[in-house]
């Protein structure tokens, strides 16, 4: 096998992910080409940096890997996040999965990132598949979070009083107070452009209330079984009392309306978890964990009591 870059092939790229999370007994969702290609539409990303093994011409293994700003105890960082790890069932066996995630670190840290992140359903072998890849390329690894899930059912529209239209500005200001994190992304301009309007399944919601304003955002996609699911990503509502919050997220759920049937939200912690309650959110029994690498001189920390980045 051979190994070498994703390139333009991303519907080889889709349909190889789409047949590897098939076979997960916990389900997936339908990554078509055009969500991958929205992924590669994020500022910054160089496809190159995605490695993919072939048998002759077929791709048989990808691994995604898209940059990500963060501020990781007061210091800004580049990170690679990796993600869709996809190895063709009938070529599992010969150690692709840990070879990809060696293979992105050094693609990573010649292209001068400062580490990687990325998530494994807790309980998965790929959890240790694709540690052990990482450690392979020299560079330590440990998981920081465990990552839980929160789903809400959309509620009817409605007119919800203080909302206004979402943009880039609004986007911008809610999620500056979220620099306080000990683990934050970071945001710029065309970045919050992308994540509002240019990525696949794009929704939002933002209200104002005074002087402060929130904003609320994801996508929409469909799982493997047909099911609409609205993917929270951004809940940037610092600003608003514990009740706004609420009622921010509550606009949301009737944003999407009739565009989806249930509402994720990832719990980072960032928001407390009884703001979601009182929006009808419950905790589902998905769990992933959070690993990250550092290198350049940068302390790995032990854990993360709450963290702002996005699940992709």
């Amino acid at each position: 096998m051979e190994l070498g870059a994703a390139g333009t092939r991303l519907d080889e790229v889709a349909a190889l992910i789409r047949a590897a999370f098939a076979t997960n007994k916990e389900g997936g969702l339908d990554y078509t080409t055009e969500f991958v290609a929205s992924c590669f539409e994020y500022p910054g990303t160089d496809r190159e940096l995605s490695p993919a093994f072939f048998e002759g011409e077929r791709m048989v293994s990808f691994l995604g890997s898209f940059p990500r700003r963060v501020r990781i105890a007061g210091r800004p960082c580049s990170l690679a996040l990796l993600t869709f790890d996809s190895v063709d069932p009938d070529s599992r066996g010969h150690g692709l999965g840990s070879k990809m995630f060696a293979e992105a670190v050094h693609r990573a840290r010649k292209n001068n990132f400062d580490g990687v992140i990325f998530y494994c359903v807790e309980g998965h072998i790929a959890n240790r598949i694709s540690v052990a890849g990482v450690e392979a390329a020299g560079v330590p690894c440990r998981q920081v979070f465990a990552l839980d899930y929160l789903m809400a059912l959309p509620k009817p529209a409605q007119t919800m009083p203080g909302s206004v239209v979402p943009d880039v500005d609004t986007f911008l200001q809610a999620s500056e107070p979220l620099a306080r994190l000990p683990f934050a992304r970071l945001w710029q301009r065309e970045e919050a452009e992308w994540e509002l309007f240019k990525r696949c399944g794009a929704v939002s919601y933002a209200m104002k209330s005074g002087p402060n304003t929130g904003l609320i955002s994801g996508y929409i996609i469909c799982d493997n079984r047909g099911t609409r699911c609205a993917q929270i990503e951004n809940v940037l509502v610092d600003g608003l009392d514990p009740a706004q919050k609420s009622l921010a997220l509550t606009g949301f759920l009737a944003e999407v309306s009739g565009k989806a049937q249930v509402v994720l939200a990832p719990a980072w912690n960032y928001v407390e978890e009884s703001v979601f309650r009182a929006a009808g959110f419950r905790r589902t029994s998905r769990r992933l964990n959070v690993y990250l690498s550092l290198w350049n001189g940068q302390e790995l920390p032990d854990s993360f009591d709450s963290m702002y980045i996005d699940v992709l």
